[in-house]
């Protein structure tokens, strides 16, 4: 059973692939390069780490991400249709799985499924596919999907982490490494990464380590956060999803059985 939503499943986890493949091949170009930079105001010195982007992502990874969204909504909308379809339930053009935007929402979309059988609804309200709820994951492709049907989600270059700083005490000299930072996304094409602590230097020769990393826009679902962990947490949902309809469906048979 369910065979083209774990096609659909495949589909899109290729599309993921693809996605990180990609971007592998574009860092690997180093379309970015820290700058150290500093200024004198009112006598007081400051310095710093900022990594520039030189070049943005290609417009084919905002195509790629928006497949693998819709494949993973398809994924849902098969799995619905061939268990009404089981049920002797309707399938038409109103066929789809339930998303909603609170509980409430929610399960009244589970009881307007059109099937004659009362576990389907109670199975699919079980799934509580809404913000917060335990197939909040689920909600969040319901939300990617349609985000995308109206304006291409573009993903943006930013950084994960800035490794390999080395810093010297300015009064005894002593060499020291700083902790890896997390950088956030500023938007500008620039991030502030590393803020070089008063009394020190830096070793301007010393090779500093950004790590790129593809970020969601500032959008309702995982703005600014990195595109490839937030699909991996969707892929997990949805094939738990495709083994839940499995479960379910399996048991109703057997529990029919003479």
């Amino acid at each position: 059973m369910f065979e083209s939503a774990k096609l659909k499943l495949e589909r899109a986890e290729q599309h993921v692939r693809d996605l990180d493949s990609a971007h592998t091949a574009f860092v690997d170009q180093r379309p970015h390069r820290p700058v150290i930079k500093g200024e004198r105001k009112d006598g007081v010195w400051r310095g710093w780490i900022e990594v520039i982007v030189d070049r943005q992502l290609p417009p084919e990874f905002a195509l790629i991400l928006g497949d693998a969204i819709h494949n993973y909504r398809c994924v849902l909308d098969h799995l619905v249709w061939e268990l009404v379809g089981v049920d002797g339930g309707t399938q038409d053009r109103h066929t789809k799985f339930p998303f909603g935007r609170t509980r409430v929402d929610f399960e009244a979309m589970t009881r307007g499924v059109i099937t004659p059988a009362q576990s389907t609804k109670n199975f699919l309200a079980s799934l509580a596919v809404y913000p917060m709820g335990q197939g909040e994951a689920l909600y969040a492709v319901h939300a990617l999907d349609n985000a995308d049907k109206h304006r291409v989600i573009t993903p943006v270059l930013h950084f994960s982490y800035l490794g390999g700083i080395l810093l010297f005490d300015m009064q005894t000299g002593e060499r020291f490494h700083a902790d890896p930072v997390y950088v956030g996304p500023v938007g500008d094409g620039s991030t502030i990464a590393f803020e070089i602590p008063e009394g020190c230097g830096i070793e301007a020769d010393h090779r500093f380590y950004p790590t790129p990393d593809i970020f969601f826009p500032k959008i309702d679902v995982f703005p600014n956060e990195p595109v490839i962990p937030a699909l991996a947490w969707i892929s997990s949902a949805v094939e738990a999803t495709v083994t839940d309809f499995e479960r379910f469906a399996t048991g109703r048979m057997l529990n029919s059985t003479p």
